[in-house]
This record gives structure tokens, sequence and C-alpha cells, in this order.
């Protein structure tokens, strides 16, 4: 179906996804930041003040999977993460319209009368 057959708000949530999947890289997961006590029984994390580490966790044939994201990767995996979440989101919008159209077909439908016999 060629683009300008579909609805303008359709056509537009379309073009964001695909500027996204053309022009930017992205990346499944979640973000989870953790507080670690390492194993120096002088260091502070033993005291309360834990050490911040942030992974990566995403599911992989039935299986979770954590991924360590270093300190200076934190920004490129965060945006990565958040493209990721705004094509699905993207997807979902599209898929919401889709869902409405039919809802209001069926209501249509049922609004017609019935040719009794």
């Amino acid at each position: 179906m060629p683009r300008t057959q579909f609805p303008p708000a359709e056509r537009a949530v379309r073009s964001k996804v695909a500027k996204v999947l053309h022009e930017e890289p992205l990346m499944r997961g979640t973000l989870s930041v953790r507080r670690l006590t390492c194993g120096k029984r002088s260091c502070r994390c033993h005291a309360g003040q834990k050490h911040m580490a942030l992974y990566l966790t995403f599911g992989k044939e039935g299986r979770v999977h954590q991924v360590f994201v270093p300190r200076e990767a934190e920004v490129q995996v965060r945006t990565w993460v958040r493209n990721y979440a705004a094509v699905r989101a993207g997807l979902e919008r599209i898929s919401q319209m889709y869902r409405e159209r039919l809802a209001s077909a069926k209501s249509r439908r049922k609004a017609r009368p019935s040719s009794g016999g």
C-alpha cells in the first residue's frame, strides 16, 4: 500500500519509527542499577556505601541474560535502549490504530439494519 494512502496520524508515527530504524542504533533490554559489596574488607562498601554498577538485562531463548555496562558506555547504551523503546511504542501506537479501525468497522456492521426476510 502506498504511504499516501495511510491516514496522516499513522503516516506520522510510521515516519518516526522508520527514522529511528534507519538512522539510530537501538538495543532491546532494561537497564538496572545494582549496589554491590566488593571483596575488600576495609572498603567503604562494607559500611553501607555500596558500589554502583549498571547492568543491561534482556531475555533470549527463554532465559534472562545480564551484561555489565561500563561507566564510559552508560550514555550510549541508555540512548540505544531509549531508541528501541521509541520504536516499540510507535509500533504499539500503529497497532492500536488498527484495533480501533477493526472495532469501528464491527460497530458499523452491527448498526446496519438487517435485511429481514
